[in-house]
């Protein structure tokens, strides 16, 4: 038998991905672009960050409510907020549809007694980059008419503020 009577067979070529036709990138654009809804590319990874989830804006306090945090980053960007109420309310995005938690009066003494140890004055805004892996904590909190605010990054937390970022991260 020749080789030519029994030709090995060649496996089938397979096509694990196509480049599409149209425009192309060639440029870097700084300005932002107006909000769409995330496409899922075939391939596409879970690396990729969700328009819907970073297009948040300031973090805004409800109606009686005491203090906010926010915290978004991580390896797998996410956002998660938390608001306790004056009355101990806790509403949670991590549990959205549950209903409202509150807080037992030792944990809202607690809450209460960390807050009045702080001078939020003293923050100052968050200068520096991020990184891609740390979280950024934006907290919200009332203080008497007035509402202030402070954003803080993963390894540049002021002291004074690590208790009060620790008790709303437990609440989360």
């Amino acid at each position: 038998m020749s080789s030519s009577d029994n030709p090995k067979k060649q496996p089938a070529k397979r096509v694990r991905g196509v480049i599409p036709e149209g425009p192309y990138d060639d440029s870097l654009d700084v300005t932002p672009s107006a909000p769409t809804q995330p496409q899922h590319a075939p391939g596409a990874g879970s690396h990729q960050k969700q328009t819907a989830q970073n297009d948040v804006g300031a973090l805004q306090l409800p109606k009686d409510a005491l203090i906010a945090m926010r915290k978004s980053g991580g390896l797998k960007f996410s956002t998660q907020q938390v608001v306790i109420f004056k009355d101990g309310r806790v509403v949670s995005s991590s549990r959205p549809a549950a209903e409202p938690r509150v807080l037992t009066d030792a944990q809202l003494a607690e809450l209460y007694r960390t807050l009045d140890s702080l001078d939020f004055s003293q923050f100052t805004s968050t200068s520096g980059q991020q990184n891609p892996d740390a979280y950024a904590y934006e907290i919200a909190v009332r203080t008497g008419r007035t509402t202030q605010q402070v954003e803080v990054l993963d390894g540049s937390i002021p002291e004074p503020l690590a208790p009060l970022i620790r008790l709303l991260r437990q609440l989360m």
